[in-house]
């Protein structure tokens, strides 16, 4: 009898991963705890043997993208930004210490840069041309994408699925997908920590930034939505459903006087978000309750302006700061508490943000180079891996430096219930 009842209890409860702490009780931190586990850099300088189809096929001029492989230890990039392209390249086996990038070792290919867009499953008929953000998760490829210039502010399309990413040249490619927050949702990817997952009610998140032209479409300061890969699973296109925490908006920016938002920085007080800032990679700290921010602002000393001519005495293209060294790469910290608590429609502050890492940071006539364009994060591992767009000054036209960062891996979880190992030992 008691076997039969322990029997139908246990098919009875579901069985839930168990933590030693409620997430909600874990610490935050403060950037120091990222630039001081800098654990050294390489480059990825290479270009495919030259085809009929495109020499552009190389390292030079690319978006800045990077998705992280731990079973194979090596990443995914994205080529020239004509070609719309990825290739996987091995991480070096000893990462460089030199402050000159043309100096650090390079990372050898493992699959030549292989056009991926035109092999969708489906008509790119919202004409999609450029690569956002990028995931490894399982055995496939996620590719955020998007149109450069969508003027309408009207695209749905969001992503690309490589079925084999073992296999980039022959792979089935999956999509066009829609996830919900398009194109809140174009800049990056990437797990989120176990112990968050119920929380935030998906397994991944996705998000953005600005960054890109035609703000109505991008959220005004980072946002966070969640979702699970499993939604993509045996389809070739569709709607993907997501959870939004935070997103900002053209009329509620990232701001602390939001219907007054100073975006080009006329008072010279603004150090929070400019029409030049950009968020690129953002991803949950293991063991922290910290939504970790990463990309690059301008403005905040100078100020700025919508095509002036700068200090310097170029005609910039866009928005711009007068002083065109008035750019760095930038973070902003997020409380995933705050976050949980508030809603989309409120102007959520971080709690800490600033200027970041800028080791491999240049200035050129064009503006500044070497500043975080993407990133890769593994909580299991504890590993951070942030390309840094354009910061050699080789034959291919600038080519990326991969900076990497051993930060705490989460913790192992007991997947054992307590109230049933009670019943068993009765």
């Amino acid at each position: 009898m008691k076997l039969t009842i322990l029997a139908s209890l246990l098919l009875a409860i579901t069985v839930k991963p168990c933590f030693a702490e409620d997430p909600l009780d874990l610490p935050l931190i403060s950037i120091s705890h990222i630039e001081n586990n800098f654990v050294g850099a390489f480059k990825v300088d290479y270009q495919n043997a030259m085809t009929s189809y495109d020499e552009r096929l190389s390292t030079g001029y690319a978006n800045g993208r990077i998705a992280y492989n731990k079973s194979t230890q090596t990443v995914f990039i994205d080529s020239h930004v004509y070609t719309d392209a990825t290739g996987e390249f091995k991480i070096p086996n000893t990462l460089g210490q030199s402050g000159n990038p043309d100096n650090l070792p390079n990372a050898t290919a493992v699959q030549d840069f292989t056009p991926l867009l035109p092999r969708a499953s489906t008509a790119n008929s919202q004409g999609m041309d450029s690569f956002g953000g990028m995931a490894v998760i399982g055995s496939e490829l996620y590719l955020q994408v998007y149109d450069y210039y969508d003027a309408p502010a009207t695209d749905t399309n969001t992503t690309l699925v490589v079925r084999n990413h073992n296999d980039l040249a022959n792979s089935e490619v999956n999509g066009f997908f829609d996830l919900a927050g398009a194109g809140k949702t174009l800049s990056y990817i990437s797990p989120i920590p176990r112990q968050w997952q119920s929380l935030l009610q998906g397994k991944y998140l996705a998000g953005n930034g600005g960054g890109v032209p035609i703000n109505a479409r991008v959220s005004i300061g980072p946002s966070l939505f969640a979702f699970n890969p499993a939604d993509f699973g045996g389809k070739t296109s569709g709607n993907i459903q997501s959870k939004e925490w935070l997103s900002y908006s053209l009329s509620k920016p990232l701001s602390t006087s939001p219907g007054n938002w100073d975006g080009y920085n006329e008072s010279l007080n603004n150090k929070l978000w400019t029409h030049n800032s950009g968020a690129w990679f953002g991803f949950i700290a293991a063991g922290t309750r910290t939504f970790v921010v990463l990309g690059g602002s301008a403005m905040h000393n100078s100020g700025g302006g919508y095509k002036i001519t700068q200090t310097n005495g170029r005609l910039c293209g866009g928005p711009c700061p007068r002083d065109p060294h008035d750019a760095s790469p930038y973070y902003w910290l997020y409380d995933v508490k705050d976050i949980l608590s508030s809603s989309p429609s409120k102007t959520l502050l971080p709690y800490e943000y600033g200027e970041f890492d800028s080791r491999y940071v240049q200035y050129g006539e064009q503006g500044i180079t070497g500043a975080v364009s993407g990133g890769a994060y593994d909580p299991d591992t504890g590993k951070l891996f942030l390309l840094l767009k354009s910061a050699t000054a080789n034959s291919n036209a600038g080519s990326p430096v991969v900076s990497v960062y051993q930060l705490p891996a989460q913790k192992k979880t007991n997947t054992t219930v307590p109230v049933l190992q009670l019943l068993l030992d009765e």
